[in-house]
């Protein structure tokens, strides 16, 4: 529960953040580059040319909803098990396009089970082949070596305090929005 609640903070309250951080940066040509005619040039490895705007505002969206959910749930997940995991958010990101599938699917499956059991074994295959993909990135991920980081584990009081520090800095920001949208 708590990993799923702070997850869920993350994409409400700090994603808008990130992605607000990301759009200031593109608009001025910073960390992602300068802007050739209306599209993003990206430097480097990711020296994609001319990705095309729609395209663009779904790797922001699934970019910015990785990290934000990340970084809400690094201080438990380092409290937890003392690692810091260098390879989720790469996982994250090839796996999120997939997951409304798998759900989706699966869902089907379960439903098929209740009509005919030989149907439900057919739509169990499919959703089989999105999972078997899903445990693949990760498997594949995982074995990299230094994957993972040794953190050491952090204190209870650690933890907490950057939460709270977390929980006060996004109720002041919603009321400084709430302030300047009432014209204050």
């Amino acid at each position: 529960f708590p990993l799923s609640f702070l997850a869920t903070v993350g994409l409400i309250f700090v994603t808008p953040a990130i992605r607000r951080y990301m759009d200031a940066a593109i608009a001025r040509g910073g960390f992602m580059g300068k802007k050739d005619k209306g599209r993003n040039v990206l430097p480097g490895i990711f020296a994609f040319r001319g990705i095309p705007k729609r395209k663009w505002h779904l790797c922001k969206q699934i970019l910015a909803e990785t990290a934000g959910a990340q970084l809400m749930v690094l201080p438990l997940l380092v409290y937890y098990f003392g690692t810091i995991s260098v390879v989720s958010s790469v996982a994250n990101v090839m796996i999120l396009a997939v997951v409304p599938y798998a759900m989706s699917v699966g869902f089907a499956a379960g439903i098929a089970g209740f009509l005919w059991h030989p149907l439900a074994i057919m739509v169990g295959w499919a959703a089989e082949i999105v999972l078997e993909y899903i445990l693949g990135v990760a498997g594949i991920l995982s074995r990299i070596p230094f994957a993972s980081v040794r953190a050491g584990r952090i204190l209870s009081w650690t933890m907490l305090s950057l939460y709270v520090f977390t929980a006060v800095k996004l109720i002041v920001r919603a009321l400084r929005n709430k302030k300047m949208a009432n014209g204050e």
